[in-house]
């Protein structure tokens, strides 16, 4: 039993993102990272945070945003090493955040 209400708040927030941002050109990590701190602000050192689905890879919005801000490297991206995703970039992630 985790908090799902972290997850869901980056999960909304990166579909915005998405939707502001378009599918055109990649958006700066700066401002990748800053949309995230956005709603990071609001749950800084929230014990347990669930994500469910939403970092289960780098290809879901609130993943591909991680990747961007996170510096994921390529190996890091395989589609067929889920630890290599989740001890890089998601870790990352979850630190800068305290969770």
């Amino acid at each position: 039993m985790g908090n799902h209400d972290v997850g869901r708040a980056f999960s909304a927030a990166a579909d915005v993102f998405w939707i502001v941002c378009g599918e055109g050109e990649e958006p700066a990590k700066e401002m990748t990272l800053r949309a995230l701190e956005a709603v990071g602000e609001y749950f800084q050192s929230s014990m347990d945070a669930e994500f469910d689905d939403a970092l289960y890879t780098h290809t879901t919005p609130l993943g591909r945003m991680v990747a961007i801000a996170f510096d994921a490297m390529p190996d890091e991206m395989l589609d067929d090493d889920a630890d290599a995703w989740n001890e890089g970039p998601v870790t990352r992630f979850r630190d800068h955040f305290g969770f």
